[in-house]
């Protein structure tokens, strides 16, 4: 399925994340629930309580928060990489 423009902004900006570093290149684990109201690492805004909050671990221990759309292109971002 081809992306929407959005998407396709949010995949130039999780490449360019996981190149600086600030996303992670890998994770160590992941779960999903409700919202909690943190902020998506990826789009920095806030994952409410009616969206899925996925949270993944790196290796390294630091955790990050995605909307489910953002950690699909987050995992998008790193297959591209490959």
């Amino acid at each position: 399925m081809p992306l929407t423009q959005d998407e396709r902004a949010l995949l130039r900006l999780a490449k360019e994340l996981i190149g600086t570093g600030r996303l992670p290149h890998e994770s160590r684990s992941i779960c999903a629930g409700a919202g909690t109201g943190r902020v998506c690492a990826l789009c920095n805004e806030p994952v409410v309580s009616e969206e899925i909050e996925y949270e993944i671990e790196e290796p390294g221990g630091r955790s990050f928060q995605f909307h489910m759309r953002c950690h699909a292109v987050w995992q998008l971002a790193l297959s591209d990489r490959r």
